[in-house]
């Protein structure tokens, strides 16, 4: 209920707030995920199991003069948080993880996370200039009955001449540049055929190349960043999570963003503030219950 009531009141707040409300309204469906895990985790403050709870397993702060300079500056798109060893977003990952992410590789920025979500692919490529670091593909789940988990996956040959490295680089190399896990995760029913399956059942999202299902009814892989797998869910929470803190901390720096004064990066931020509203809460459903839902039509 205190989630919903958070996710309501973004329809009527204005920009200038929204992350900050979107991000706690997250908050509150990522302890409902953690809770309905096999674990001993609660919402009762006084068992000590639950203080990852208050932590938000993130970190914002800008420790080195280079980060203290792109804190400082008009830029969004070098924003960055870290990842902490606890709290409740290590706790979030383990619902669908089993790697920490490690240490010496736990800084993600803002241009990169924009870059793994797939319903800015032409936003993202008529802005930057640049392939961003998903590629369209089909995918299912179940290689010879309907509940074994061995991925199926075809790529669009298309989104080859865009994430192509040169005119001479065949369409094969480009797929293995950007999918390497391709080499010795999966394999070819035919060496003329380009789908591939995925030698062994998958255990967790790092046992294969995660697929992010649109609501458009689309399928996009999703690049390794940081040699991390990254999901939809991370990506959201990890961006919210900075605009969130620029909200509360560097209101300066959001105001004129948001007004556009010095560039206008807020286009693709805005975007997805309102992309999120929607696709989060629908994220968190989708594991709370295993089913892979679609809001189609006037529901949508």
């Amino acid at each position: 209920i205190q989630c919903e009531a958070y996710y309501s009141s973004v329809k009527d707040a204005p920009v200038e707030i929204k992350p900050l409300l979107l991000y706690y309204g997250m908050l509150g469906l990522s302890k409902c995920l953690i809770l309905s895990g096999d674990n001993e985790y609660t919402l009762s403050a006084i068992e000590a199991i639950n203080d990852d709870h208050s932590k938000h397993g993130l970190g914002f702060s800008a420790k080195t003069v280079e980060e203290r300079k792109i804190r400082d500056s008009d830029e969004v798109l070098t924003e960055f948080c870290k990842v902490q060893t606890n709290g409740l977003f290590p706790l979030l990952r383990q619902c669908y993880s089993n790697i920490d992410i490690p240490p010496d590789n736990n800084k993600f920025i803002v241009k990169k996370l924009l870059s793994l979500i797939p319903e800015f692919y032409k936003e993202y490529v008529l802005y930057f200039n640049e392939p961003p670091n998903t590629w369209h593909c089909s995918s299912h789940m179940g290689k010879n009955e309907i509940f074994d988990t061995v991925q199926m996956i075809e790529f669009a040959d298309w989104d080859y001449l865009q994430h192509r490295e040169s005119e001479k680089e065949k369409y094969p190399d480009t797929l293995k540049r950007w999918f390497p896990e391709l080499s010795n995760l999966y394999e070819k029913k035919e060496e003329s055929d380009d789908t591939f399956w995925l030698k062994k059942s998958a255990r967790s999202v790092d046992d294969y190349i995660f697929v992010s299902d649109l609501m458009t009814l689309e399928q996009y892989a999703l690049v390794q960043v940081n040699r991390i797998r990254l999901t939809d869910i991370d990506v959201h929470f990890l961006l919210m999570y900075i605009l969130s803190n620029l909200v509360r901390y560097r209101q300066d720096k959001w105001a004129k963003l948001i007004r556009r004064q010095e560039n206008d990066q807020i286009f693709l931020i805005e975007t997805f503030i309102e992309l999120s509203s929607i696709k989060f809460p629908l994220l968190i459903l989708r594991e709370l219950d295993n089913v892979n839902y679609q809001f189609l039509g006037q529901v949508a």
